[in-house]
């Protein structure tokens, strides 16, 4: 699962340099040939950021229309964790949550299909190393 950074849509939306390289991936992602995360917090600035509403009416009906997208809710207990952590991480805030958003859906992942998948698959799918994935279990 990939997560999507906030630039990747705004490189497109706003017709920058690489929107035809981003526009190629966000196709794969919509049409359900790859899967994807987003969290909420980085719609909210990307909306702030486009800041024009017929760009972010097409943006939003890009992102329902999404197969292979998943749309992750941060909870005040998420946001919480994410100010503790940022200058651990050195990130700012909205790449910490991000960050920790995909942290927390990986576990969720691996604890739904870890019947499926032997640990040495689990690591390759999921790109982390085992001890991560022993201390999810």
């Amino acid at each position: 699962m990939l997560l999507i950074d906030a630039n990747v849509f705004l490189e497109l939306f706003l017709g920058q340099k690489k929107a035809d390289e981003c526009e190629r991936f966000l196709n794969k992602i919509s049409s359900g040939e790859l899967e994807a995360v987003i969290s909420k917090f980085t719609i909210h600035a990307i909306e702030a950021t486009l800041n024009d509403s017929a760009l972010i009416l097409a943006f939003l009906r890009n992102l329902q229309g999404s197969l292979g997208l998943t749309i992750y809710e941060t909870s005040i207990e998420d946001e919480m964790a994410t100010s503790m952590l940022m200058n651990k991480v050195k990130l700012d805030f909205d790449d910490a949550i991000d960050s920790s958003s995909r942290i927390d859906r990986l576990k969720r992942y691996f604890l739904l299909m870890k019947r499926l998948y032997t640990l040495r698959e689990a690591k390759k799918l999921l790109g982390v190393t085992t001890k991560t994935i022993q201390r999810w279990g």
